[in-house]
């Protein structure tokens, strides 16, 4: 009686066996029949792919043709101060610039203890006016630098000796100019202060056929006070 249900076990599972493959089989022309109804329908439909336009507040990308990938890829601390926070907080120089960078400023004489007339920018406690650049060259002198035709100033910190050469231990300043654009439009501001202080800005951007383009910034300021340009 036992070697009857010895026998008798292989049977029953290869039954199985065949019934559940015929059932595979006669289901897998349904599936293919259910495809190609399905491609049918979805063939004149029109994908769309949304994305998020750049943010003008935070750039996620340096101008610096140095600096190819994203800022978050990168192994450096790249603060960017673009042009929408200059003009919205009316930052006129670098050193009000400046401002938005933590561990970054410049000191006059009185409380904060430096006369020089020019722009003193300190990083991190250490001296960083001779590591000011722009567009990657370095621009060398005691002056007051303007934004009026910077696009976005950039702060480097940690050494930059292999990106710009001598330079502070303690990081770097890139202002990058604004640059054409194949769009045509023009952007005056006027503004008006104590001691008579007077400023105007011009900015005139023109495309010159589809692959070209100029621009041209002007800029006057006059007070009666220790600036006049």
């Amino acid at each position: 009686m036992d070697m009857d249900k010895k026998h008798n076990l292989p049977f029953s599972s290869f039954g199985s066996l065949t019934i559940f493959t015929g059932l595979c089989l006669s289901l897998s022309p349904t599936g293919q029949v259910l495809a190609a109804d399905s491609t049918e329908k979805n063939g004149g439909e029109t994908l769309v792919v949304e994305a998020q336009a750049p943010s003008l507040y935070a750039p996620t990308q340096s101008a610096d043709p140095k600096f190819s990938r994203p800022l978050v890829d990168t192994t450096r601390t790249v603060t960017v101060v673009s042009e929408q926070v200059m003009k919205d907080q009316g930052v006129t120089n670098l050193t009000d610039a400046l401002k938005n960078v933590p561990g970054v400023g410049a000191f006059y004489a009185g409380e904060n203890g430096n006369s020089s007339t020019g722009d003193s920018i300190y990083m991190r406690g250490a001296d960083t006016s001779n590591s000011i650049y722009v567009d990657g060259v370095r621009d060398i002198g005691s002056v007051t630098r303007d934004t009026f035709n910077t696009e976005q100033v950039e702060v480097i910190k940690g050494p930059s000796g292999s990106d710009y050469g001598r330079s502070a231990p303690t990081g770097s300043i890139n202002m990058i100019s604004k640059q054409p654009r194949l769009d045509s439009g023009i952007d005056a501001s006027a503004s008006v202060g104590s001691a008579w202080f007077r400023r105007g800005t011009l900015d005139i951007n023109q495309a010159v056929g589809e692959t070209s383009a100029v621009r041209l910034n002007l800029m006057g300021e006059k007070t009666h006070g220790r600036r006049s340009r």
